[in-house]
């Protein structure tokens, strides 16, 4: 249903001519920005996430026993993390195709997810009540801007590609089930989403996001159930459905993490350094503001990109003295309050601007150490899938 509906949308996009002139320059743009993108060896985690992991080595069943039962850094460190999904790409290219140690098909390949996680931008901007043309910019923008290198370049990007390509398309999944009038066709779509949910998370565990952007969807639809535009028997039913589409999302997480509960935690991995973890509330809170205030001037002003922000790169605020980093904290927080009065007001008018402010948000907040601490302070990657819903 939602592959019939993509595909769609596709034709119409190359059947007007302003479109296949946008597809045509920014494919030929995407080609210019990342043609010094090929590596002559594995480097950073890549050396051992694909260079040590002897899982990769034989196209076997063994090598699918192996990587179903151990985590995502074995064997160079033991690790909480588990992303099957992932490396069963790096096996099959390893394996299959050949690649070995050699950087540059890893890299097509995150270069083609990331064209397609493009697709899915532009499908979901016309989900979110974009024309055509607009849809076609914030695209463009989302593949050409510097905020992806780290993701599409480093090869261990691989897992946000496919985060991004759950979650966005889980999206997509719903949108589509909400519009069909049967109940078959309805299920049918809230299970396809379930299945994105199911599958982002074994790609990277932030892709659990998805049902928080759906439940943030289900309660602005309380509006039209207040106001009679939509049937109560029909949100129950969408609401039921969408919550037992994601129990298997959940499952997967509680298992996973009772199966590597022993495995060391994101602050007892020598190469992590965020300088977070000793800090109290407060501080930890106004530093990830300031930290989350300096990446959205990023994403206006992208003059300088860092594949690795730790080792104090970023100093903690300082809430006697107040260094730059609080001035970032405070500032940002009062932006934050500023733009929710906006988009409370300005959202009810404006299609689709309340859901995607609340998307942001929820898509920043696991690696924005506002919630749970984790093993970065800050990284280019980790606003890669919230750009979508900021554009």
């Amino acid at each position: 249903m939602c592959i019939l509906s993509l595909t769609r949308e596709c034709r119409r996009w190359f059947a007007e001519r302003p479109l296949r002139g946008f597809t045509l320059l920014f494919g030929v743009l995407a080609v210019l920005a990342y043609s010094a993108m090929p590596a002559e060896e594995l480097t950073f985690d890549n050396s051992f996430i694909i260079g040590d992991d002897t899982r990769l080595r034989a196209f076997s069943v063994d090598s699918i026993i192996q990587i179903v039962n151990r985590d995502y850094w074995w064997p160079s460190l033991s690790s909480s993390l588990y992303r099957p999904l992932t490396t069963f790409s790096f096996w099959f290219e390893y394996s299959f195709l050949g690649y070995g140690t050699s950087p540059l098909g890893y890299q097509l390949g995150n270069l083609l997810l990331h064209g397609f996680n493009a697709i899915l931008v532009f499908h979901l901007g016309r989900r979110l009540g974009l024309r055509q043309t607009a849809a076609a910019l914030v695209t463009g923008i989302f593949l050409l801007h510097p905020i992806a290198t780290e993701v599409v370049a480093n090869i261990v990007g691989r897992s946000d590609l496919f985060a991004t390509a759950a979650v966005l398309g889980g999206l997509i999944f719903y949108f589509d089930a909400l519009e069909r009038t049967d109940r078959r066709g309805r299920f049918l779509g809230l299970a396809a989403a379930g299945l994105c949910g199911l599958a982002g998370v074994m790609a990277k565990e932030s892709a659990i996001m998805l049902p928080a952007l759906i439940g943030w969807h289900g309660l602005l639809r309380m509006r039209e159930l207040r106001q009679g535009a939509v049937e109560a028997r029909t949100w129950l039913y969408d609401a039921i459905g969408a919550a037992i589409t994601f129990l298997p999302c959940v499952v997967f997480v509680l298992v996973t993490r009772s199966i590597f509960s022993d495995a060391p935690g994101v602050n007892d991995h020598p190469f992590m350094d965020n300088p977070l973890m000793p800090e109290g509330f407060l501080v930890t809170r106004v530093t990830a503001l300031g930290v989350w205030g300096m990446q959205i001037g990023q994403l206006f002003m992208p003059l300088s990109l860092s594949s690795d922000y730790s080792f104090n790169a970023i100093p903690v605020a300082n809430l006697e003295e107040f260094n730059r980093t609080a001035w970032w904290g405070v500032g940002t927080g009062a932006v934050f309050l500023a733009l929710l009065a906006f988009i409370s007001s300005a959202g009810r008018r404006i299609e689709g601007l309340a859901f995607a402010a609340g998307a942001y948000v929820i898509a920043m907040l696991p690696t924005s150490n506002m919630i749970i601490k984790i093993g970065s302070i800050r990284a280019d990657r980790f606003h890669y899938l919230p750009s979508v819903f900021f554009w």
